[in-house]
Order: structure tokens, then sequence, then C-alpha cells
């Protein structure tokens, strides 16, 4: 299996250093990138164009999503969040976030789930090709 490529930013260093660690014993993820600065996550994302970000969103504060809007390409985006924002988030799976504080298990399910999702989105494009003929 090819590995997937992530980028990570938390201003917390030590849910950043726990992530990074949750990160690093998972054999298909290779994290490419960390930041607990916004603007060096935007250099990082756009510089090494992730498949995935991890970003800390906290609540009443904005800023972590001021990230995506200055991104280049839009890698697929994992949310740390903790309880007072999950309150917000929408539960329609639109998409990825995790709980702090951050375990093991949480991590393998939301990968699990990414890879689950862009497997089918593969095999639609792939059967889209196979159906398209190309004159020579």
């Amino acid at each position: 299996m090819e590995k997937i490529t992530c980028v990570l930013y938390n201003p917390f260093d030590i849910e950043r250093q726990n992530l990074v660690l949750l990160l690093a014993s998972i054999d298909f993820i290779e994290l490419i990138g960390q930041s607990s600065n916004l603007e060096d996550c935007i250099d990082l994302n756009n510089n090494l164009e992730p498949q995935l970000l991890f970003i800390a969103v906290k609540p009443n504060q904005n800023h972590a999503f001021k990230v995506l809007e200055k991104l280049k390409k839009q890698p697929t985006i994992i949310f740390i969040i903790d309880d007072e924002t999950a309150i917000e988030a929408p539960a329609n799976g639109s998409f990825y976030y995790l709980n702090t504080p951050v375990k093991l298990p949480d991590v393998q399910n939301v990968l699990k789930n990414f890879t689950k999702t862009h497997r089918q989105l593969a095999d639609k494009m792939q059967g889209l090709l196979n159906k398209l003929k190309f004159n020579d």
C-alpha cells in the first residue's frame, strides 16, 4: 500500500506530539510536516501538497479555518476538536474529526474511513475511464 502523506497543525505542543507518536505507529501514514504556527502550516501544505491535513480547532477561534482559504491544493481535512467544539460540529459525516485527547483507535477509525471513501472514488473513476473509448 502506498503511504498516505499528511501535515499536522496544532499550536499545543503536548497534543501535537501525542498525535505525531500515534501517526508514527501507523505504517501506511507518512507525516511530512508539522507546525504550531498557522503561516508555517500554510507554507507546508502549499509546498508539500499532502493528502491529509490534521488541523486543531478550538471553540471561539476560527483562525484555523483561515488556513483552508489560503491553500493552493485542498487536502482532505481531519479536524482535531475538543468536546466543546464537537457540540458545534455537524454530525452528517461530511468531514472527518478527532476528539481530544486523541487516541490510537480513533485515529485508526478515521483513517479506515478515509481510505474506504477514496478507494470507492478510485473504483468509480476507473469504471468511468473503462467506459470511455479513445480514438488512436
